[in-house]
């Protein structure tokens, strides 16, 4: 039987948000989005080691400790993969991002998301 998390999600995204790299001591946050109502939230507690993902609504949303979440960023894409959700909802584990825009050094932002403590 097929559920929710066999199919990866795709999404094209047309713009890149992230929270300014000062408040990073407290959280980091970056939303890609496609349209007015399309958009993948990731966000991380500098005090916590869980990764948040949303997509679209909190209805749609999957928690993972930092080490079980995998970002390749290769050219115009972003796969995110997640291979033990602690929680999960409505969400697929893997997630693919067509990013047709760009935005300061994506890879630091990544980088932070997995590290095993936050530092700015």
């Amino acid at each position: 039987m097929k559920t929710i998390t066999d199919e990866p999600l795709v999404m094209n995204c047309n713009k890149i948000l992230v929270n300014p790299k000062d408040i990073w001591v407290e959280l980091i946050n970056i939303g890609f989005i496609e349209n007015d109502d399309q958009f993948i939230a990731i966000s991380r507690l500098a005090y916590e080691d869980e990764i948040y993902i949303e997509h679209n609504d909190q209805i749609n949303c999957l928690t993972a400790h930092h080490d079980d979440v995998c970002f390749t960023l290769e050219d115009k894409c972003l796969v995110i993969e997640v291979t033990r959700p602690i929680a999960i909802s409505n969400m697929p584990t893997t997630i693919r991002l067509t990013l047709n825009t760009t935005v300061g050094d994506l890879a630091e932002v990544l980088d932070a998301l997995k590290a095993k403590t936050i530092e700015i």
